[in-house]
């Protein structure tokens, strides 16, 4: 590289020329700033995250969901029965209980809602123990009962209870 005569401005200090690019010029302060800006980046890229002591992880508590001790059980139609096309579904919930739609944040593990399916589909999100299912075709169905969180997901063990019956 060729050295430049400076001048007195203090962002033209040392001026030096480009290898290869005889017309760019190229300040040493401005050199200076571009590395500072670039150390400043990399510092918060990677230090700053490492400092937060409760900031979630991306592999961790982003993805991990809560667990709970709630057991669910359908008290009714009970297996094997022969109903109508209308159904009462009965459940009972130990450990936790239901809460009201619009409690959607705030996961508790004691806390949640129930969801019902009926041959793989969901027919209703209950937010009770007893739940009607109508215009049940004859044969045979099964009905799926799980207790999911407030936020309306499961939980990392998943709550669930299960009947088959005959409708008539």
């Amino acid at each position: 590289m060729t050295r430049l005569p400076t001048r007195a401005h203090p962002t033209t200090e040392s001026v030096e020329e480009r290898a290869g690019d005889e017309g760019s010029r190229v300040p040493a302060a401005a050199r200076r700033s571009w590395w500072a800006v670039l150390v400043a980046a990399l510092l918060v890229v990677v230090v700053v995250p490492s400092c937060a002591p409760d900031a979630p992880s991306s592999s961790t508590s982003a993805t991990t969901r809560p667990t709970t001790a709630a057991k669910l059980a359908i008290v009714s139609p009970e297996p094997g029965a022969t109903t109508g096309s209308t159904i009462v579904l009965h459940l009972r919930l130990s450990g936790a209980t239901v809460v009201r739609p619009s409690q959607v944040t705030g996961i508790e593990p004691t806390e949640g809602h129930i969801h019902v399916s009926v041959d793989g589909k969901l027919v209703s999100m209950a937010y009770g123990l007893t739940q009607t299912v109508r215009n049940l075709t004859p044969g045979e169905h099964t009905v799926l009962a799980s207790f999911v969180a407030s936020d309306h997901r499961p939980f990392a063990n998943q709550v669930v209870a299960t009947v088959v019956f005959q409708v008539r």
